[in-house]
């Protein structure tokens, strides 16, 4: 993470954030860098909205962008690493199979099976002594963004159930996939 997390920052840095995002887009819609017949760039609420609202839809044309256009992924990925309370890049080339166990920045996420139910597992986020707290998990992989929202902590620790079908686990355990916890 560079910098603080999103939480943490003033209205007055917010505003400044939101501003620079916004006077990107003005000067993209300007210049008009998509061309005719192609999308114009997603608005900065847009790109916003997708990394904060889990609960919000992601609308199929901005996860479209993210994929094929690299200054609008450039700029989600500058907003991420400046809202993030953490960043879980890429695993390691060498990595191979579905990983169970992820660290980054003091943060652990780890996959355990449930006793209880076969069809279900524990998503654990253990959350180093911190004063923010992340809200949201945001996983980015094979042209996807799967959000979740975290609740609250018990104990310095998140705990999920999901089940062992969700799209949520397939792309935590892929080391192609990029976490932010935001």
């Amino acid at each position: 993470m560079s910098g603080a997390s999103w939480q943490s920052r003033s209205e007055t840095e917010k505003a400044r954030i939101e501003t620079a995002f916004s006077a990107r887009h003005a000067a993209d819609l300007w210049l008009d860098t998509a061309g005719p017949g192609k999308a114009k760039p997603a608005a900065f609420p847009a790109l916003y909205r997708a990394a904060t609202d889990p609960t919000a839809p992601l609308p199929a044309a901005l996860v479209a962008q993210l994929a094929t256009d690299t200054r609008l992924k450039a700029d989600f990925d500058r907003l991420l690493s400046r809202i993030a309370a953490c960043r879980m890049p890429r695993a390691a080339a060498a990595s191979s199979g579905s990983l169970d166990r992820r660290e980054a920045q003091g943060f652990v996420l780890r996959i355990r099976p449930s006793r209880a139910d076969p069809d279900q597992v524990y998503l654990l986020i253990d959350i180093p002594d911190r004063a923010e707290t992340p809200q949201v998990l945001m996983a980015r992989g094979n042209g996807e963004i799967l959000r979740r929202a975290l609740g609250e902590p018990q104990d310095g620790m998140f705990r999920l159930i999901l089940e062992r079908s969700d799209p949520l686990l397939a792309a935590i355990g892929d080391p192609a996939t990029e976490i932010d916890l935001i």
